[in-house]
């Protein structure tokens, strides 16, 4: 039996009960996805999109109107995320005893609509508490959903031969295409936290934007500035979900040039993410295949919620997906399993040139590997003042010119895929530190203190200071702090005997220097000799660094992390203007 709440009665305990005046933006149609883990990203008849504060910039606009009912009504906090609460379900625990949940629809509950109105636009009164209902879901509507999701299904090849038509009368190059514009192919740019913005926020934007994005021939852009200050977020705000993509039609979050940061926090374009209620995961969810999220400061707030929340989580549909130039940091609170960008379930997924701090709480980490497939690409990424800088819980990564200093442990469980090579870590190395590209191996036939020694060698050509030493004969560990020669090694600990089996890995331990790690600039100082030119290069793959330098296209000699330092002299960037 359905559940009725009188919405403006309801108050819970530990939020703020006085009302604020609020736009409440709702979904008056059924929106089918192709698949069924499209159709649960995509919001319903009843559905409340979105809650905003009354106020000088968030006054709906024209696209707003044509999209959604909209009215005015008196709301408390704990309303506000009664309306919003995704349809999340607990279903069962992973082997590490950590909750594995399910998205069953895109809101909890919905809104009887036939008390407030029946078409879009502007309710000019503000509506009355008796006519504001919220209603919990049942089984019957996602059975509704499902028979949508099918009708649907069925009319899409008539829907494609209709746009076949269109295209074939007016061909069109794929290039820029406005915001009102659905159809037409090319890269569709949206505007938010703008004056003059197409949409208030990312949650109108995706729900107004996701779709058949093949069909469509687009790929879909929310473009953000910072015209109207941080953009606060709470809880999942942001899901990525619902839409249909392929790798060169997605959707994806960005910032133009003008509004992006300069490597550090310097309060551009900022997303404020607060953890709230039993909401789980990022402030940002990207549930679609192939979505990027770059460019953005997010600063990560742990309220009242539940653990596992952080800035950035793909989810398991969004294989493809990319997250790169970033920079992701945690103000306060802590929580269990909080992270700067986690994923879980997918496939070839690239996380490069972000720059994520302070994740410091128990099992925090700057990122979080959990139950993912294949082929994760962690390029790039400087992680510093992280309890836990990569950690994995299950799966293969593949990790390369990654900098983590300052971590408790810089690489957490982590199994290493065979091609990862070149990470710096500053903690002393152990079995996490021993996967990966081999540079030498051999057996000592003489023996010193702190040395490793073997005749016939050529030290000189394969191994560089740092490079991290197992004594595959009693397991132990230790690094390169001297090349003396072709035949011998100086170590930091005295690991090695005569006649003992040894491997050495290009992985490395490594002090970095940055500008300033007081006021949190992680750009690469000039007289770091722990990362600076001692990556390997990557091609055209994470290439574009976090001050928006190509790598590739300058033909630079990689570093470690995400800066790409280069001296005054050859114009590195430092100076920022707006």
């Amino acid at each position: 039996m359905k559940r009725a709440i009188l919405v403006l009665m309801m108050c819970m305990v530990a939020l703020p009960c006085f009302a604020e005046e609020y736009y409440v933006y709702i979904r008056l149609e059924d929106r089918a996805g192709v698949k069924v883990e499209d159709d649960v990203g995509r919001s319903k008849r009843g559905d409340v999109v979105d809650v905003r504060p009354i106020n000088k910039t968030t006054h709906p606009n024209e696209l707003a109107l044509k999209e959604w009912m909209i009215f005015k009504a008196d709301l408390t906090v704990a309303q506000v995320r009664e309306m919003k609460k995704p349809w999340v379900e607990q279903i069962g625990i992973d082997e590490n005893k950590n909750p594995i949940f399910e998205t069953k629809a895109y809101r909890r509950n919905k809104i009887d609509t036939s008390l407030i109105g029946t078409k879009t636009g502007l309710i000019s009164i503000k509506v009355a508490p008796a006519k504001i209902q919220l209603f919990e879901k049942s089984a019957l509507d996602i059975a509704r959903y499902e028979r949508s999701r099918k009708i649907q299904l069925a009319l899409l090849p008539l829907k494609r031969h209709w746009q076949f038509w269109v295209n074939v009368i007016d061909p069109s190059a794929f290039s820029s295409v406005a915001c009102a514009d659905d159809t037409t192919d090319g890269e569709q740019i949206c505007t938010i936290n703008k004056t003059g913005e197409n949409y208030d926020t990312h949650v109108l934007w995706e729900d107004a934007k996701d779709g058949n994005l093949v069909t469509a021939g687009q790929i879909r852009i929310a473009e953000t500035y910072n015209d109207d200050g941080d953009m606060a977020i709470t809880g999942p705000e942001i899901d990525i979900n619902g839409s249909t993509a392929d790798a060169t039609h997605y959707m994806k979050i960005t910032v133009p040039d003008g509004e992006r940061h300069n490597g550090t926090n310097n309060n551009m374009t900022t997303m404020v993410m607060t953890s709230s209620g039993d909401w789980h995961n990022g402030g940002i969810r990207l549930y679609d295949g192939f979505s990027v999220a770059e460019w953005l400061i997010i600063e990560v707030v742990i309220g009242a919620g539940h653990d596992q929340y952080g800035g950035i989580t793909v989810g398991s549909g969004g294989n493809g997906s990319r997250i790169s130039n970033n920079i992701i940091q945690k103000i306060s609170g802590a929580k269990d399993h909080t992270h700067g960008i986690s994923f879980d379930g997918t496939t070839v997924l690239e996380i490069s040139n972000n720059i994520i701090y302070d994740f410091t709480g128990n099992f925090e980490y700057g990122i979080l590997v959990a139950d993912n497939t294949n082929n994760i690409l962690l390029y790039n990424n400087t992680i510093v003042n992280c309890t836990r800088g990569i950690g994995e819980v299950a799966g293969k990564v593949v990790l390369k010119n990654n900098l983590a200093q300052s971590c408790t442990v810089s690489w957490y469980n982590t199994v290493m895929r065979a091609s990862s090579t070149y990470n710096v870590s500053d903690v002393a190395p152990s079995d996490d530190d021993t996967t990966g590209v081999e540079a030498d191996s051999g057996t000592t036939d003489d023996v010193s203190a702190n040395k490793l020694i073997e005749s016939g060698q050529n030290f000189l050509t394969t191994i560089v200071i740092g490079m991290v030493v197992l004594n595959t004969t009693d397991t132990t560990y230790s690094y390169v702090t001297t090349v003396d020669s072709n035949t011998q090694l100086t170590l930091n600990d005295d690991i090695m005997a005569d006649e003992e089996a040894y491997t050495i890995y290009t992985n490395l331990i490594r002090t970095a220097t940055f500008v300033n790690a007081d006021s949190d600039d992680y750009h690469l100082d000039s007289t770091d000799t722990a990362a600076i030119d001692a990556g390997v290069d990557l091609s055209t793959t994470g290439n574009i660094d976090i001050d928006n330098r190509d790598r590739n296209a300058e033909a630079d000699t990689w570093d470690i992390g995400a800066d790409e330092y280069v001296s005054v002299a050859a114009g590195r960037r430092r100076m920022w203007i707006q």
